[in-house]
């Protein structure tokens, strides 16, 4: 799917993209996974077709995935007993992640449209 990816990002987009995975992989699967209502299926798939290393993907899984299996785990425990003090941690620590999610996406996306920005071609001169 990598070709059909940069086919339909465009080269000069597809290559920003793939500098930034190479910079910060790791990271962006841990942030994927911190953002609630972003399918994992489809940026794993994302991530793979722009290069993340197999172990960046495993590992920032792995990372990303533990609170937010507290999370179902907990409110689950608790479904009988909303106000019980399991369920208020696994609400905090799921708004925690999802603050941190949104900050690193965020992060992420301002750092590859500077990138963008400042590798801009100048505009070609009139003569």
């Amino acid at each position: 799917g990598r070709d059909s990816a940069r086919a339909l990002l465009g080269a000069r987009r597809a290559d920003r993209l793939d500098s930034q995975i190479e910079r910060g992989g790791l990271w962006a699967v841990v942030g994927q996974r911190f953002v609630p209502g972003v399918s994992d299926a489809l940026a794993s798939y994302a991530f793979g077709a722009f290069g993340v290393p197999l172990w960046q993907m495993a590992v920032g899984a792995f990372i990303g995935s533990v609170p937010r299996a507290f999370v179902y785990t907990a409110l689950g425990a608790s479904i009988g007993d909303l106000s019980a003090p399991l369920a208020y941690t696994a609400i905090g620590v799921w708004c925690v992640t999802a603050v941190i999610g949104a900050f690193a996406a965020h992060r992420g996306y301002r750092s590859w449209r500077n990138h963008h920005d400042s590798g801009a071609d100048p505009a070609p001169e009139q003569t």
